[in-house]
């Protein structure tokens, strides 16, 4: 988890669901300068942008920077403020019949008028209506589309809006107490609820019976858990449908929705990772804990088409970077950088004398070959992630030379890491396109079958701000729409949620 926005929101969600105040808790990124910068923006090794939050100084910052465009930077931030109504928008399609949202969307409907307008308008026509034009402050807007994966000529308006806003707002946060702190404090509070929760119990498959779903079949034939209710998947919808659902069943249930077509037509966030250690602590390297985001040279300040250099010339089999030991050790990656390690105060007790970086890119699952299982993985996987690590390095040092000959530890991980740990390549999940945002053939109440639900990132989007929301929509289509105990915790969640951002100023930014 590389920051997390609205930290006084979040923390109240984590809090409720531990059922104690105070247990999840968060640090500001940029907080040992007091500076508050959560990104820098790199550009051909040209600092171009530090991210500061605070919504007037968000906006303040960019038109001191481009004085000439300060009209169409308060149009964007009025449309940035407009679009989170869009997205809730896409999000309720799931919460009514499919002939509901068809004929609002079919009619000239207030619904119609929002997701028209920020739901099948990408991000970079939307900043063009802005009259957004100077191409270094498009490309502060959208740098951070990494965060989801799609670039600004094919995502919706609303998702990299919300982006922009959902930082400027309050900031970066990282966890203190590193991400196990989300299992310690979720765990927690499903034992003390009578639930159990196994690792290293991989699941073979969804059983039905009768057109319900009844439980899961363990992997190896170490049997089967009955479910007493209902079967909740958050697994994804592609190992879902394409894993968990044998074929019969799947043929049954009218075959795979469109957004899983979607994703194996055009996968995108394959990423590449770089896990890298130093035995040596933060302050002695001087590690700073805002994000880095980087785009080469020879793309102007255009993101998107740095972007491109990640991937293969139409024809070839590999990008150039990839092609010998000695373009790899020169290429320099369209990336994020980050020093988890510089941004937990807990991390220097828990790690004494450590300290550590990721730097993640993306990559294609086909430019490393077929690959064998985990550990059996053959020569040429092994030869493309050996290359990938010589320009992920390449990357590191290009802008902390300081780090040269401090490197203690460095490992790789690929699209297929992905597999190995997620079931699918795509780190997002489904790919998250304009219709994808708009689909009715992905339901939370799984279409054809009783009792059989998804949650997740895939029924509303990637990040881990949404799911709090997919969590709620899922538990209301388990208990229905008039169960009384649903109603009850979501009102005592409400009230905890508004309670918060109301009275606590823990996670404020100093400057408005």
């Amino acid at each position: 988890v590389h920051y997390v926005e609205k930290a006084t929101q979040f923390t109240a969600f984590m809090d409720f669901a531990a059922g104690q105040e105070g247990a999840f808790k968060m640090q500001r990124q940029g907080a040992e300068d007091g500076s508050e910068v959560y990104n820098h923006l790199y550009f051909g090794g040209k600092l171009l942008h530090k991210y500061r939050p605070g919504p007037k100084t968000f906006m303040q910052d960019l038109i001191d920077k481009f004085p000439h465009e300060e009209k169409a930077i308060r149009k964007l931030m009025v449309e940035v403020e407009k679009a989170g109504a869009g997205m809730l928008l896409s999000m309720a399609r799931q919460m009514m019949p499919v002939w509901l949202w068809k004929a609002l969307m079919a009619l000239p409907t207030p619904q119609r008028y929002l997701i028209n307008k920020y739901g099948r308008t990408s991000f970079d026509d939307g900043l063009a209506k802005c009259g957004i034009k100077d191409p270094e402050l498009r490309a502060i807007l959208i740098a951070e589309f990494g965060d989801h994966g799609v670039i600004p000529e094919k995502v919706s308006f609303f998702l990299q809006a919300g982006i922009v806003g959902h930082y400027m707002a309050e900031g970066g946060f990282s966890v203190i107490g590193g991400s196990e702190r989300f299992a310690e404090v979720l765990v927690s509070s499903i034992t003390q609820g009578g639930g159990a929760v196994l690792v290293r119990a991989p699941v073979d498959k969804i059983l039905f019976e009768n057109g319900r779903a009844v439980g899961v079949a363990m992997a190896n034939k170490k049997g089967e858990i009955r479910a007493k209710r209902s079967v909740i998947s958050g697994a994804g919808a592609e190992v879902t449908y394409k894993k968990l659902i044998d074929p019969s069943m799947l043929e049954q249930l009218g075959g795979l929705p469109e957004p899983i077509n979607e994703t194996a037509r055009e996968p995108v966030a394959e990423h590449i990772y770089g896990f890298i250690g130093f035995d040596e602590s933060n302050e002695a390297l001087e590690l700073p804990s805002y994000n880095l985001w980087n785009f080469p040279k020879g793309a102007g300040a255009d993101p998107s088409l740095a972007w491109q250099s990640l991937f293969a010339r139409e024809g070839e089999a590999l990008p150039d970077g990839l092609k010998s030991d000695e373009a790899a050790t020169a290429w320099e990656l369209p990336s994020l950088i980050s020093f988890p390690s510089a941004k937990d105060p807990t991390y220097k007790d828990r790690c004494p004398g450590k300290s550590s970086c990721v730097i993640i890119s993306e990559a294609k699952a086909s430019f490393f070959g077929t690959p064998g299982p985990a550990n059996k993985r053959g020569d040429e996987y092994a030869k493309i992630k050996k290359r990938y690590e010589m320009a992920l390095l390449n990357t590191l040092f290009l802008h902390f030379p300081r780090l040269k000959g401090k490197v203690s530890y460095v490992d790789v991980g690929t699209p297929f890491s992905n597999d190995h740990y997620l079931g699918r390549t795509q780190s997002y999940g489904l790919t998250q396109s304009v219709d994808r945002f708009l689909d009715t053939t992905l339901r939370i109440t799984v279409p054809g079958v009783q009792q059989l639900y998804l949650t997740g990132q895939d029924v509303v989007s990637g990040g881990i701000f949404p799911q709090i929301f997919a969590a709620w929509m899922t538990f209301g289509h388990v208990m229905g729409p008039f169960s009384p105990d649903f109603w009850i915790l979501f009102w005592d969640f409400a009230k905890t949620v508004v309670k918060r951002s109301i009275f606590d100023k823990t996670y404020t930014p100093k400057l408005p």
